[in-house]
């Protein structure tokens, strides 16, 4: 079986299996990644992408573009602007049932999920979320900021299989498999923890 997707030029690229066509990256890619059929409530309009807190779609009299915001910056579905990550309140969800999990571009800030509900928690001033400790601390010792290897593309993170960088443009965001899932970066997926080397 075999869907299609446009890839936004007027043409049409046949993707194996049930991967939709990825235009922000121009290959074939999951269909949560891919974001191809993404549906207009209204014929024009903002509307936020679930999952993704940097981007939105807008509808042009039913036409779908996909807008990514400044690093940095969420969508706010309530202004329908791009603003700081604890204004716009992004659909949180965790990606595991408990524990405690960073927001993309937002160093401050964290999630506490607890029995799958995502609390929104902000370090005290001066202190940035620490991945690794899962901790407020100093940014020197936190050392938040991801940086991208090339603009485009999917990338492993040292020491932590189950999370990978997402960069579009050379913005940074970091992204976690659903649990018990690693990152593949052979594949360029999550994938089952017998079949990944990490």
């Amino acid at each position: 079986m075999y869907i299609r997707c446009s890839d936004g030029r007027g043409m049409v690229k046949r993707c194996p299996g049930n991967l939709h066509f990825n235009a922000l990256f121009k290959r074939c890619d999951t269909p949560e990644r891919a974001l191809c059929n993404l549906d207009c409530p209204y014929p024009s309009g903002m509307f936020p992408i679930p999952g993704r807190c940097n981007m939105f779609h807008r509808c042009d009299g039913g036409e779908v573009t996909v807008q990514t915001c400044p690093k940095g910056l969420h969508f706010n579905a309530r202004t329908l602007t791009c603003d700081w990550p604890t204004a716009a309140m992004c659909e949180m969800t965790c990606p595991s049932f408990d524990g405690y999990f960073p927001i993309q571009g937002d160093c401050s800030a964290y999630v506490v999920c607890s029995a799958g509900q995502p609390n929104l928690k902000k370090c005290p001033a001066g202190k940035h979320f620490n991945f690794d400790l899962k901790r407020c601390d100093p940014p020197e010792i936190a050392k938040c900021e991801l940086e991208c290897p090339v603009e485009n593309g999917l990338f492993p993170i040292p020491g932590h299989c189950d999370s990978y960088l997402r960069c579009e443009g050379q913005n940074p965001h970091l992204d976690t498999c659903a649990p018990g899932l690693f990152f593949n970066h052979f594949t360029q997926m999550c994938d089952l923890p017998d079949n990944v080397q990490c």
